[in-house]
């Protein structure tokens, strides 16, 4: 489970990651870093698991996500919101566009992605911002679907904080 999470990069060595790379990164920079209705807008991106609880995903989902996000954050341009929890102290930024990447199986060792843009304030899927990919999973990106990972916020009950890290629990 660990070294799914630890070396994202490995598991997108292969076709997927390619489209991550090749088609996604480029066209989904282009728009957000040139088109005016992304001005100075921040977007967040998230990795979403169909049928998941909500803050659960998988390892193969986060590293496409972290995937995107370094790709992304080299062009100019193109503001990114964390993607680490802030801590409660500090007030909250406004994000009003959401780069959605919902990665689900599509039977045996066949997996379906699909990138594309909410428009929150509107509760619309922005037009012309979508991508979509099919095909076949590495052995270890199959393995990577198989490891759940819990992203919610340390402290809260969906992630609570062990009572010896007495550091932590005061912190949150």
């Amino acid at each position: 489970a660990a070294s799914a999470q630890a070396a994202p990069e490995a598991l997108l060595d292969g076709e997927l990651g390619d489209w991550i790379d090749d088609t996604v990164a480029p066209a989904l920079g282009e728009v957000l870093s040139r088109h005016p209705r992304f001005d100075g807008e921040t977007v967040r991106l998230v990795a979403v698991v169909p049928g998941a609880e909500a803050g659960t995903t998988h390892a193969l989902a986060v590293a496409l996500e972290r995937r995107l996000r370094q790709r992304l954050l080299a062009v100019d341009g193109v503001r990114l919101a964390a993607d680490t929890p802030r801590s409660s102290c500090e007030a909250p930024r406004s994000v009003d566009y959401l780069v959605r990447l919902e990665v689900a199986p599509a039977g045996g060792r066949d997996a379906r992605v699909h990138v594309a843009v909410v428009d929150l304030a509107e509760s619309v899927w922005v037009s012309g911002i979508s991508h979509q990919w099919q095909g076949r999973l590495g052995a270890a990106e199959r393995r990577a679907m198989q490891v759940p990972v819990v992203r919610t916020a340390p402290g809260t009950a969906a992630s609570p904080i062990p009572v010896e890290r007495a550091a932590d629990v005061a912190a949150a």
